[in-house]
């Protein structure tokens, strides 16, 4: 980018402008470009059984959670709440719908309804 800003002053009308534009479109690029390396970074692989414990299984093993009824659905987005099996702390976890494929989308909302049934019913 320092090559961009390092033209002779001048050498046409509008050239500052033109130096601005093209650094903005660099900076964007490398920008997407980071975006995208940093979320290939964090695939992760998840286990969600039917009664709604979730077991992460890259990039680290973890201990299996179970979905609280504290969890919340909103239009497109699922807030989870994720009670590890042995302990009381909530960890929370949010998933937007473009992250999922539309079953498994479905089938995370369904596990939610359920145990915001379940909370209800204790």
């Amino acid at each position: 980018m320092a090559a961009l800003l390092s033209w002779q002053p001048q050498m046409f009308p509008f050239q500052f402008v033109l130096q601005w534009i093209l650094v903005v479109c660099a900076g964007w690029s490398i920008w997407r470009k980071l975006v995208a390396y940093n979320q290939a970074q964090h695939i992760r692989t998840v286990l969600l059984s039917p009664q709604g414990q979730w077991q992460q299984i890259a990039p680290t093993e973890q201990l299996p959670h179970q979905i609280s009824g504290a969890s919340r659905l909103g239009p497109g987005i699922i807030w989870l709440a994720l009670a590890p099996i042995d302990a009381t702390e909530l960890h929370w976890q949010w998933l937007w719908r473009d992250q999922l494929s539309e079953a498994d989308y479905r089938r995370v909302c369904r596990s939610v309804l359920l145990s915001q049934r379940g909370a209800e019913d204790e």
